[in-house]
């Protein structure tokens, strides 16, 4: 003769998200309604996430490239002022920034305010001149000849896009 012991189930209804097993699985028997009654599957989450985190990696990316193109264009089709030194600036979150004045090489005078590097500051505090790269045709755009653009912006997004990429893929 056989003897048959009844297993008892290892729901814990004591707990605030009741019918999920002790091990934090849903059980089996519930399929779809176990779905409906505890809320979207984690997947989907990490997907709208991963989603989130490609749009806005390939957003950093794109603007950090259109900046630095900007800035080669300049540099590379611009003309060469030295700007005149200035009264004050100010320092706001580890930026400087000032009220600049140079005349362009067809004698039109250009005020502008501008961010700048602690290396710009180094050299107007010790009156050194500051070479500007201007646009001829928008004077008022213009860069430093010492400030070098940096990628570590659009890295760092392209990093975050593929992350995000990978997360879609994989899950």
């Amino acid at each position: 003769m056989r003897v048959f012991t009844a297993q008892t189930s290892s729901i814990c209804t004591d707990l605030p998200f009741k019918g999920f097993m002790s091990n934090g699985a849903i059980p089996s028997g519930l399929g779809s309604q176990g779905q409906r009654r505890f809320g979207m599957n984690w997947r989907w989450i990490v997907r709208g996430f991963a989603l989130l985190l490609m749009i806005a990696g390939m957003g950093v990316a794109i603007a950090t490239y259109r900046e630095n193109s900007a800035y080669d264009r300049i540099k590379g089709t611009g003309e060469v002022a030295v700007v005149k030194p200035i009264a004050q600036y100010s320092k706001r979150y580890g930026s400087y920034s000032a009220e600049f004045r140079f005349t362009t090489a067809h004698s039109q005078e250009v005020v502008q305010r501008q961010s700048f590097s602690q290396a710009i500051l180094d050299d107007l505090l010790a009156g050194h001149p500051v070479v500007v790269w201007y646009d001829p045709y928008q004077p008022n755009n213009f860069v430093f000849e010492k400030e070098v653009p940096g990628w570590g912006d659009g890295l760092s997004g392209a990093g975050g896009a593929v992350l995000g990429l990978l997360l879609i893929l994989l899950i």
